[in-house]
């Protein structure tokens, strides 16, 4: 095969006649030719060629030109023409069109296409896409986005201002700023601002100037104009209310004391009025009397004013504050006069034969001073509730006591020329010491006591009443002195058999030389260790019987212990009864020996244990019987001997040794030694019987 466009040569493959081979194409019209030779096999040739013509078509390409209106482009519209053209290179025609512009297809006339799109507010975005497949089927694919800008409608806001509506300050001149924010439009965007009607520069979204205030409520107009680039225009306003009040200033109009008054008292209400002007509500106030602070209400003052003795220079001075911490201050000043208060004293008060007695009555004196107030001052007094006399401010009276403590209180009042009253309070108490006694209580162990222990630690509580601290004592038990420690007294005892007493003896004297003395006795027994004693029992030890039961019969005594004792007893292991120290019950015997047990238990009343055992054997004899076994010869044997040795074996049972024997064999005695028998017989022709 020859390209004879590109001069190209290639051979084939022959296949039963068949050429084939891969031939290189250029682009555009391609002329190949086919050259084939033949021979057979004598040697005869042949030669023959044929051409074709194969187009190979450019690459197939699309683009998208001359799209109006350009990309980022805006409007105000809500819709817009689309107009584009499609260019393509290269292919085979016919072609089969699919163009898309934002998802909607439209039609391709002429390389050009034409469509209608709406609008959304913002950027809207549409894409331009074309897919064209030509007759051979190559595909070609090219897209073009672009974007058109639809504007939202332009507005405006005034967001904040500084200060805020209805700022109130002190000042004369202020700073109005304001935050000027604005939504929609296609920049650049002109703007202006007007603040109380000058104009205000924009610098960003902020604008400020600075304006005068008058007294009182000051309101001021604050405009904005913007314009963008496609025309639309706005505006937004607002008003600011900036209160500036008056200076504030207070007097005191009112008050309800007069200076260089004269009182007794201690404190005095005091009341003032004050009035104010000026400033901004609410106000803080407050008064300051002699430095300490006073609230104000509803511009009054009221208030307790303590008073000193003698002179009370008084101060006031009230101070107010506004909202916008303006301050005034206004103040007076006053004397009072205050008569000094009687004071009494006593100064002494005493019981003549001191504060612990043992007499029944009691002397009481005391002494008044009364210091202040003013003359003549009169006293008066009460002991105890009850009036006593004064005389001269001295009192001296006579007064019964009780056992115990007395306490005497003592109030006296003393009242001046001008009714004031001073009263005075004093307290002694007085005892009358009652008569010193003892008791023993709590005894460690009861009299009559019954143990068998043999040694107790015996203790007692002693109590003593009346008497008077420090109380000496003095104890002894069973004659040995002991230590009282606090109200108890003790001591180790060892106990003997039988009767034990214990004797306690305690004496007190107070300070006060007052005796007394009490005692106790008792007794404590310690039995014996408790004892039993099996004196009788039948049957004997080894005894022998043919019988097949037996009565066994005991007598068991106790010693020493202390009643009532508890008792118990078991033959061969089974309880029986023990009536006053008898026991009787009837055994069943084996053949043999037979073991018999009895077994006995006692309990004190103080848990004293004690026991007494004792075995025996008791043999019951079986009937004697006897059985001849191994006989020789044995029955029906026959022998040619004249004679025969004749044994046998003799088992006896039964019966009680010694068991004498004999034996008769064929009439005559023989002996039966260790249960054999053993004897020569002699024989005779025929039977021979052998009994």
């Amino acid at each position: 095969f020859i390209n004879l466009t590109t001069g190209d040569t290639v051979n084939a493959q022959a296949s039963a006649g068949l050429f084939t081979a891969e031939v290189p194409l250029e682009m555009g019209s391609n002329t190949i030719r086919a050259v084939t030779n033949t021979t057979d096999i004598v040697a005869h040739s042949a030669a023959c060629s044929a051409d074709i013509e194969v187009f190979r078509p450019f690459p197939f390409q699309c683009t998208i030109e001359d799209v109006t209106p350009a990309n980022g482009f805006a409007t105000l519209g809500d819709s817009i023409d689309f107009n584009a053209v499609i260019k393509i290179a290269g292919g085979i025609a016919p072609y089969q069109d699919s163009i898309f512009v934002k998802d909607q297809r439209v039609n391709w006339n002429n390389e050009s296409i034409s469509q209608k799109m709406p609008l959304q507010y913002g950027n809207n975005i549409f894409n331009f896409r074309a897919s064209i497949v030509d007759a051979y089927g190559q595909p070609t694919f090219c897209t073009e986005e672009i974007v058109i800008i639809r504007p939202q409608p332009l507005t405006c806001t005034i967001s904040s201002t500084t200060p805020a509506d209805g700022f109130e300050t002190l000042d004369s001149l202020i700073n109005i700023e304001a935050i000027v924010e604005t939504s929609g439009g296609l920049a650049p965007i002109a703007k202006s601002a007007f603040i109380n009607g000058e104009e205000a520069e924009i610098d960003g979204n902020k604008t400020s100037k600075a304006i005068p205030l008058a007294y009182g409520l000051n309101e001021i107009p604050v405009q904005a104009l913007f314009t963008d680039s496609l025309g639309q225009s706005t505006r937004c306003d607002t008003t600011i209310r900036i209160i500036r009040p008056l200076p504030l200033t207070c007097a005191i109009t009112w008050i309800n004391q007069e200076d260089q008054s004269v009182t007794i008292d201690s404190l005095i209400q005091f009341k003032a009025a004050i009035a104010t002007s000026g400033g901004l509500q609410p106000f803080t106030a407050y008064a300051l009397i002699n430095g300490d602070s006073i609230a104000i209400e509803n511009d009054t003052l009221e208030t307790e004013i303590k008073l000193g003795y003698r002179l009370n220079a008084v101060q006031v001075k009230v101070i107010f504050e506004d909202k916008l911490s303006q301050e005034t201050q206004c103040d007076t000043s006053f004397v009072i006069t205050r008569v000094t208060q009687p004071k009494c004293d006593i100064t002494t008060f005493y019981a003549d034969a001191g504060t612990v007695t043992l007499d029944s009555t009691a002397s009481i004196r005391g002494e008044i001073i009364v210091s202040g107030g003013l003359r003549p001052i009169i006293s008066s007094a009460t002991l105890n509730g009850d009036s006593v006399t004064v005389v001269d401010g001295m009192i001296n009276t006579e007064i019964g006591l009780r056992y115990g403590d007395n306490p005497f209180d003592l109030r006296t009042t003393s009242t001046d020329a001008m009714g004031q009253e001073t009263t005075c309070d004093s307290t002694i108490t007085i005892t009358r010491v009652s008569p010193l006694q003892c008791t023993i209580d709590n005894l460690s162990h009861t009299n009559g006591l019954w143990t068998t222990e043999t040694e107790v630690d015996f203790s007692a509580i002693v109590r003593t009443t009346g008497g008077i601290t420090p109380i000496a004592s003095n104890a002894t038990i069973n004659g040995e002195p002991v230590e009282l420690e606090g109200n108890r007294v003790a001591k180790h005892i060892l106990l003997e058999f039988g009767s034990n007493e214990i004797s306690m003896q305690v004496s007190f004297s107070d300070s006060l030389s007052q005796t007394t003395a009490c005692d106790t006795t008792l007794f404590i027994h310690r039995a014996r260790p408790l004892q039993c004693e099996i004196v009788e029992f039948s049957p004997a030890d080894s005894a022998e019987t043919s019988l097949d039961s037996i009565t066994v019969a005991a007598r068991v005594i106790t010693r020493n212990g202390l009643a009532p004792i508890l008792s118990t007893a078991t033959i061969n292991g089974e309880e029986t009864n023990i009536t006053d120290g008898n026991i009787s019950q009837n055994i069943f015997l084996q053949f043999g020996v037979n073991e018999i047990s009895l077994r006995t238990h006692f309990i004190d009343s103080l848990g004293q244990a004690t026991r007494c055992d004792t075995t025996i054997t008791v043999f019951r004899k079986a009937p004697i019987e006897c059985e001849i076994t191994e006989v020789f010869p044995n029955d029906g044997m026959k022998t040619k001997d004249d004679s025969v040795l004749f044994t046998a074996q003799v088992d006896i049972s039964g019966g009680l040794a010694p068991i004498d024997s004999s034996a008769i064999l064929n009439g005559e005695p023989v002996q039966i030694i260790n249960g054999r028998i053993n004897k020569n017989l002699p024989l005779h022709f025929g039977n021979n019987e052998i009994t």
